[in-house]
């Protein structure tokens, strides 16, 4: 639609009253719009989040994480490697799945897990004694 059409449009448009019908109309499109856009671009980033973590965490006693669980496997292995033995880790809404918690508070979507890394290796030190490499 060219800028002389638009223009005529809004003209014809201009002074007239929207109506209930013409508002419910306006009302689906925009949403409608607004969904294609979360469906397209925004929901995609929620599915599948790449870790590009590079920053060295070996000086790092108390991280918090509130990422979603797709991204705990890999974040928890840099974690296991470069996380000193006095470090905290906090996860908020989702625990990571084969760590034991040290402490755990709260309940459903208000629930954080504590670990401490030092236990945190030690179960994952016993776990795998007894496993073939």
């Amino acid at each position: 639609m060219d800028a002389e059409a638009l223009d005529e449009l809004a003209g014809q448009l201009q002074g007239e009253a929207l109506g209930g019908r013409g508002l419910l109309q306006l009302a689906a499109t925009t949403g409608l719009a607004a969904y294609a856009v979360w469906a397209a671009v925004l929901m995609p980033g929620f599915r599948r989040v790449p870790l590009h973590l590079q920053a060295n965490l070996s000086d790092c006693y108390n991280v918090i994480v509130f990422l979603a669980p797709s991204v705990k496997p890999p974040l928890a292995a840099k974690l296991l490697a470069e996380l000193p033995d006095e470090a905290r880790v906090v996860a908020g809404r989702f625990p990571f799945p084969s760590w034991t918690p040290s402490s755990t508070i709260g309940q459903g979507l208000e629930q954080a897990w504590a670990y401490d890394m030092k236990e945190v290796r030690r179960a994952a030190r016993n776990g795998t004694e007894g496993c073939a490499l």
